[in-house]
């Protein structure tokens, strides 16, 4: 988005862009669910929203945009539908292994 809003910007097609970015994670959330994995998951990956305006002048500046996808990992953060009868909502796990692995990757 980023990159996006500037290039509007470098082309002449604004002068500056608002970027918006909300998640509503708490639709997710079944209440009744109460093992640990689900509610440190869910807890940590709560509703959450951001601005920001990018434009052609003005004090702040970012240098640089990245990401980085950490081979391997996929099972570590899990998001599936309603699958048993008891289930409500999708259901989110995080794995005990998210942190060893994320700092065996950027170390």
């Amino acid at each position: 988005c980023l990159r996006v809003a500037r290039d509007f910007i470098r082309a002449g097609e604004a002068n500056a862009v608002l970027i918006v970015a909300c998640e509503v994670a708490t639709t997710h959330y079944d209440w009744t669910r109460t093992e640990t994995e689900r509610m440190i998951s869910q807890s940590l990956f709560a509703d959450g929203a951001a601005s920001i305006i990018v434009a052609k002048e003005g004090i702040w500046r970012f240098s640089k945009t990245g990401s980085a996808i950490v081979p391997d990992s996929g099972h570590l953060l899990g998001l599936r539908p309603p699958m048993e009868e008891d289930e409500s909502s999708y259901i989110m796990t995080l794995s005990k292994f998210v942190a060893p692995s994320l700092y065996a990757y950027f170390s």
